[in-house]
């Protein structure tokens, strides 16, 4: 098995098991497009939450979308030489893929849990996403994701509110 190919999911006790993993992709998962097109703001990259290994018996191969996908992507729309160097869960689970799966690629791994559901992000949510949005802002591609939709409610809003536009 080539490096990239190694799976680190079994070595998580609190990341994705077989049987997490019979509970299914997420809702409405399978059909939603793996990735934005391009870099938003040149430093956004917006994507569905990947799975691990786990699932590709319950997904067609052609719909598979792993952690390591997000680190392939070509990052048009970015700097020239930017890189993801901070990856933001949004989601309230660990059962889809392990945060080791991110690390490896010599990301930093960033959870936040939302409410999820159609709520909108708080205003403490909004700023612990903006200060650690703050800190790579300038050297790298930040990707973030929720479970099945490309653009988190609420989020898009925080460059205004952060008064973050300038630094796009």
């Amino acid at each position: 098995m080539a490096e990239d190919e190694i799976d680190y999911d079994f070595s998580d006790p609190k990341g994705p098991t077989p049987e997490k993993a019979k509970l299914g992709p997420p809702d409405r998962w399978m059909y939603c497009p793996p990735m934005a097109t391009e870099v938003i703001g040149k430093h956004f990259l917006a994507f569905k939450t990947p799975l691990c290994s786990l699932y590709d018996s319950q997904v067609e191969k052609q719909y598979q979308f792993h952690p390591k996908d997000v680190f392939k992507k070509k990052l048009a729309g970015a700097e020239k030489g930017a890189k993801i160097g901070l990856w933001v869960d949004l989601t309230k689970t660990n059962r889809y893929y392990s945060h080791k799966e991110v690390e490896r690629h010599n990301c930093l791994y960033k959870k936040l849990p939302l409410q999820g559901h159609g709520a909108t992000p708080t205003v403490a949510e909004t700023k612990i996403f903006c200060d650690a949005v703050e800190e790579y802002l300038k050297c790298v591609c930040i990707p973030w994701y929720d479970v099945n939709s490309l653009i988190r409610r609420g989020f898009g809003d925080f460059f205004a509110c952060a008064d973050y536009s300038a630094a796009l």
